[in-house]
């Protein structure tokens, strides 16, 4: 999670020395693709770990019984969330 995290930082600093850095375009596309690596070693990881499952569930009682809802799993969730904040 941490290491994806670095990805997003680097992938944000590339983006704004662009329009000043030739290799800007390159550079992001290699950290691009090391953050989808991490993304894909976190989804393989995630069946593992509730808090890294890419959605898990929550179980609760109601009338008819007991019921599962799915929930997305914390830390995929929070690294996507940041990815798309940049």
């Amino acid at each position: 999670m941490t290491a994806c995290h670095v990805f997003i930082d680097e992938i944000s600093r590339v983006r704004q020395l662009r329009a000043t850095w030739p290799d800007a375009p390159r550079v992001e596309d290699e950290l691009m693709e090391n953050y989808r690596n991490g993304l894909k070693a976190m989804s393989l990881f995630s069946q593992e770990s509730n808090l890294m499952r890419e959605f898990y569930f929550r179980q609760f009682s109601t009338n008819n019984g007991i019921e599962l809802s799915p929930l997305p799993g914390y830390q995929l969730t929070k690294v996507q969330e940041a990815f798309e904040a940049i």
